[in-house]
């Protein structure tokens, strides 16, 4: 509440979204997830040795010792279907503080025990306070390749320990309105606060951001990345009619995917779209422009383009990581505890289950069936659900 008096001057300043580039799909061929460092799962081919003592002591009538069973050979994780994806997903990253290397060393840790993951998804808010201000930021380094990239450094997790997260996966990311200048106002008041995050991807292929939304097509998913901010302010006109049509074109055999950092549904202290921070009645009399606090536009965006159109939807916002369950038709999760967090006591949203520390999401996808599992940020699975289709 203390930002949002201030933040209404700002309000009627906010320029247009500036116009985005023909190319909104991130063409599959341009970063193929398993180039960029991808973990290779273990061989499950290997096959143990059954050849004990000596064959020629054998056929001379030698008695040769009893040796016991064949010791058995660890051969790793079960190879995976083939048309299969295990990725992470997490939100409001952007510290670089100790947890969020803690969940970063867990990631590392719970990914190299199943076998690999494919890919992760960042919901937005991935650099406090308000965005970087170039390819070059020292931010980069602090809120994302050090947590992210494998680079040795002195590391809070490991009380000061060199150490390095090298997760070896990429990671598809969208804008959160601390990303977009303003101190989270998310009015975009310096228009190329989104650019140098679309640009990032260009000098380092673990960052993959090619628009300001897009769409990804990742056998058996279908990513939809939105830009909820640009809704917030009632600016995704085109971003309504571009996420319709790569809906109607998606393949049918995909789990179709949507993530964007604003929540449909929240237990957390944002609330629900609609009724963001929970503004009294008392205090919206007073000025119409309530309505953009309190995500009015998200809210109509989610019900005409998500409910009941995709499969999933995946945000953050709120520093929490809930399963909401199914909701119109739809899937809603959040996981925007990647750093830091904040309590659930302010909802009422009946849910499978929610947690305010911090941690991660995890989900494996195959044509017939998607997991969700939940992490805490020491690796311990807290929570496990599956829907089939």
């Amino acid at each position: 509440m203390r930002h949002l008096f201030p933040s209404l001057l700002c309000v009627a300043l906010a320029c247009s979204e500036p116009p985005v580039s023909n190319q909104r799909r991130a063409d599959a061929g341009s970063v193929n997830p398993t180039d960029v460092g991808s973990q290779k799962r273990p061989d499950s081919s290997v096959i143990p040795d059954g050849s004990f003592g000596d064959a020629g002591a054998a056929d001379a009538g030698v008695p040769i010792a009893d040796t016991g069973p064949e010791p058995e050979v660890d051969a790793g994780p079960p190879a995976p279907p083939a048309r299969f994806k295990r990725f992470i997903v997490i939100g409001d990253v952007g510290e670089g503080n100790r947890n969020q290397h803690r969940v970063a060393e867990s990631i590392e840790r719970i990914c190299a025990e199943l076998g690999g993951c494919d890919f992760g998804l960042l919901l937005g808010d991935n650099h406090y306070d308000s965005g970087v201000d170039g390819v070059d930021d020292p931010l980069w380094q602090r809120h994302f390749e050090l947590p992210y990239g494998g680079v040795m450094h002195e590391c809070s997790a490991a009380d000061g320990a060199e150490a390095s997260h090298d997760l070896g996966f990429p990671f598809y990311a969208v804008l959160g309105n601390h990303d977009l200048g303003g101190n989270g106002l998310g009015l975009d008041l310096d228009i190329f606060k989104a650019n140098h995050q679309i640009a990032y991807g260009q000098r380092n292929p673990q960052w993959i951001m090619p628009n300001r939304y897009y769409q990804q097509d990742l056998d058996p998913v279908f990513l939809l990345g939105l830009n909820t901010t640009a809704m917030f302010f009632d600016r995704a006109e085109d971003q309504a009619s571009e996420v319709r049509q790569w809906i109607d074109e998606a393949p049918e055999d995909r789990w179709s995917i949507a993530f964007g950092h604003h929540p449909y549904i929240s237990n957390g202290p944002h609330g629900n779209a609609g009724d963001y921070e929970r503004i009294p009645e008392w205090a919206q009399r007073f000025t119409p422009n309530w309505t953009y606090f309190r995500g009015t536009y998200v809210q109509r965006f989610m019900e005409e383009e998500i409910c009941q159109r995709v499969d999933i939807y995946l945000a953050g916002h709120d520093h929490s990581r809930q399963d909401l369950g199914e909701r119109c038709g739809t899937q809603f999760l959040v996981s925007g505890a990647g750093a830091k967090t904040t309590d659930l006591s302010d909802g009422d949203n009946e849910v499978p289950w929610e947690a305010d520390t911090e941690g991660f999401l995890l989900m494996e996808a195959t044509p017939d069936q998607m997991v969700f599992r939940m992490y805490d940020a020491d690796g311990v699975l807290e929570h496990e659900r599956i829907v089939r289709r």
